[in-house]
């Protein structure tokens, strides 16, 4: 209801591609909503989040009986998003569409640009429009998680032996990674 017309017409399109009835979704928070745009472009480029390098990475560690610990739990990772104020909840679900928008073309030069170590690149398509964009989505996202890690990272990189440390791209570029 808080959308423009153009952006719920968008919103029902990527809601019937999972398919959720837009019944559903109407009832779902923004950030929820956001969530789903994202899943339903997952599915139209045919990609599947089972098969997300962290949970592999996850898995192959637990069958060879290697520790596996995370730096955020599900509940934490949840209220990253349940507790955005209603605007940037809002602000959320429209960058949601809009990266959703430009589909496979985005996604292919994301993957071209990591493939070939363009973190300069990557940095300016992927992460600085976030920082210009919605700077609090970035600071929640993104800055504010990274210096929450590092106390366990400096502990870790103390810790004599081998570790191994997994986080996503946007993690690692920009003023914050």
């Amino acid at each position: 209801s808080r959308l423009s017309e153009p952006e719920a017409a968008e919103l029902a399109r990527y809601a019937a591609a999972l398919p959720i009835p837009m019944a559903t979704v109407d009832r779902m928070r923004p950030w929820m909503a956001a969530n789903t745009v994202g899943a339903a472009l997952l599915k139209q480029l045919d990609l599947s989040s089972v098969l997300g390098a962290d949970l592999i990475l996850n898995r192959d560690a637990i069958a060879a009986g290697k520790p596996v610990n995370g730096f955020e739990n599900l509940d934490q990772q949840l209220h990253f998003f349940a507790d955005l104020s209603p605007e940037d909840e809002l602000a959320y679900l429209r960058q949601a569409l809009a990266e959703a928008n430009s589909g496979k073309e985005r996604f292919t030069e994301l993957e071209r640009l990591w493939l070939t170590g363009d973190d300069v690149t990557l940095t300016k398509v992927a992460i600085d429009p976030m920082r210009t964009r919605n700077p609090l989505l970035y600071e929640r996202f993104v800055a504010a998680r990274n210096r929450t890690w590092m106390p366990r990272i400096k502990i870790l990189l103390a810790t004599p032996g081998a570790h191994f440390i997994a986080v996503g791209n946007g993690h690692l570029l920009g003023p914050d990674g």
